[in-house]
């Protein structure tokens, strides 16, 4: 009998996993503007600019407003964003933005700082396209630049983008603080104390408080497996003695009544075994009245037999 089953809960390492992800990334583009995704505002909160820097609602990827950045005359004219980062880290930009058909003055993301190995990115879309980056920080600050087009003497025709739904996340928690989960590789570890989802007084490694879904979840168990109770040397109760415990605390042997399963909840490795421990001896009793039906049976046949001899 293997000593891990399958059953139908989830496991701490899965739930652990998850938790772990949603603690272990934070947005960080968290100014309520135009192109928030979360927090959309009429504005260009957080935003420093050259040229004209406007909400609109002529060309909106997400929600109500977006982000124009229209030049007003010749020049680099960008719209410039600037966040805290932490040396060594990673973070994934992600940002959609489009350029009118008659703007051929080749607009893009260029000259970001605080990066190692920006790749800059022309926008070449007259539809709503996301551009994503990851990128690792090699400084503590990063900016973003977004350029309505490159200088063209005497030429401000349509030079102008959109922008919105932004969004920059930060893998490993706030920027400059330190995580109390540890990664290596892609896995992450925590081994100070309990997890709590949907709840703040976690009493176990991990306590969830509400529903888990999961298809699939193999649990270890540090009881052994009930294989001895085919063992010749095995105290198996008689029915009468079941029946007379059933009669007096309400429920089977070397299960728990139904109060302490409410009070205490269950171990769910152990309760498997308990009922598995129950299903084999119910296996034992069938093959003992097996064996007493064939007795029965050969008796029967034996007395049938010297009925008709007489």
């Amino acid at each position: 009998m293997k000593k891990q089953q399958l059953i139908n809960v989830f496991t701490l390492f899965l739930a652990s996993l998850l938790f772990t992800m949603q603690l272990s990334a934070q947005e960080l583009f968290t100014d309520a503007n135009a192109a928030s995704p979360t927090q959309e505002n009429n504005t260009d909160t957080g935003w420093a600019h050259d040229g004209f820097l406007d909400a609109v609602t002529e060309e909106v990827q997400n929600g109500t407003f977006s982000l124009r950045l229209l030049a007003n005359g010749d020049g680099w004219y960008k719209a410039r964003y600037l966040f805290d980062v932490e040396i060594g880290k990673q973070y994934t930009i992600k940002i959609w933005a489009k350029r009118p058909t008659t703007n051929n003055r080749n607009p893009g993301f260029l000259l970001w700082t605080g990066f190692e190995s920006f790749t800059p990115m022309d926008i070449t879309h007259t539809t709503w396209h996301e551009y994503e980056w990851t990128l690792t920080a090699n400084a503590t600050t990063a900016e973003i630049k977004i350029y309505a087009g490159r200088p063209t003497a005497g030429d401000t025709t349509d030079k102008k983008i959109y922008f919105d739904n932004i969004s920059i996340m930060g893998p490993d928690g706030p920027v400059g603080g330190s995580s109390v989960w540890t990664q290596s590789g892609n896995d992450i570890s925590y081994d100070n104390g309990n997890v709590g989802i949907g709840t703040t007084t976690p009493d176990e490694l991990l306590t969830v408080d509400g529903r888990i879904h999961a298809e699939e979840v193999k649990v270890s168990v540090s009881v052994p497996a009930p294989d001895y109770v085919f063992k010749e040397n095995y105290e198996l109760r008689s029915l009468k003695e079941v029946q007379g415990y059933i009669e007096e605390h309400g429920h089977l042997p070397n299960i728990p009544s139904a109060a302490e399963i409410e009070s205490k909840g269950i171990d769910l490795g152990s309760m498997e075994m308990k009922l598995l421990e129950k299903i084999e001896e119910l296996t034992l009793y069938i093959l003992m009245q097996e064996e007493k039906l064939s007795r029965q049976d050969a008796r029967i046949r034996k007395l049938e037999n010297a009925s008709r001899k007489k």
